[in-house]
């Protein structure tokens, strides 16, 4: 039997993924067979995605880090049907503005016309999660 190894003890598995660093590698996915967008197809959704590289802080503030924001809309109406956000810093607070979209049925365009704070220790002037809306509504037009 194969198992991992942590503080809590052995917990047994089938298989491991490690994944380090901040980029997803989508073609692991692909090469272990994952259809990406299967399950929004499967709902009747025709889903259109896109990933951003941004950073965490203005960039003129010292110590931001890289924000990888992948987020995916219908291609129908333009509705949110989800997002990710992989960084050091700040993702845990941003992406409930994406849960938030998600659980009001927001559009892609409608979340990238949110007004989110601003000051330059904690975001850029355009925050991924907005980033990535505005990326994938270009997308759509």
């Amino acid at each position: 039997m194969t198992a991992i190894e942590t503080g809590d003890g052995r917990i047994p598995v089938d298989a491991v993924l490690v994944d380090e660093g901040v980029e997803p590698n989508a073609e692991l996915a692909a090469d272990a067979g994952i259809e990406r967008g299967e399950t929004a197809r499967a709902a009747d959704f025709d889903p259109v995605e896109e990933t951003i590289t941004t950073i965490s802080r203005a960039h003129y503030y010292p110590g931001g880090s890289r924000i990888v924001a992948e987020m995916g809309a219908d291609a129908d109406d333009g509705r949110l049907l989800g997002a990710g956000l992989v960084g050091e810093e700040g993702c845990a607070h941003r992406i409930n503005a994406a849960a938030t979209a998600l659980h009001t049925e927001l559009t892609v365009a409608e979340l990238a016309d949110l007004d989110f704070g601003y000051s330059p220790p904690f975001g850029p002037v355009w925050d991924p999660v907005l980033t990535a809306a505005k990326a994938v509504d270009g997308d759509l037009a």
